[in-house]
């Protein structure tokens, strides 16, 4: 998988990079719900995101 965007040693993926990716590969309801497209995001960023969203965290 190709890196988007490397700042300061943080490595961001593109939404469409994630839902790829075989750690989420069975979160793509879920990443569709809480994730931008035209945005960057962080591996710790998604989980965080999932984490809130499962909990009834995002309005």
């Amino acid at each position: 998988m190709k890196q988007t965007n490397i700042t300061s040693d943080v490595i961001t993926w593109s939404k469409e990079q994630i839902k790829a990716s075989s750690k989420f590969k069975h979160r793509h309801d879920v990443l569709d719900a809480v994730l931008m497209a035209d945005q960057s995001y962080t591996m710790a960023d998604v989980e965080t995101k999932i984490d809130d969203y499962m909990k009834g965290g995002v309005e």
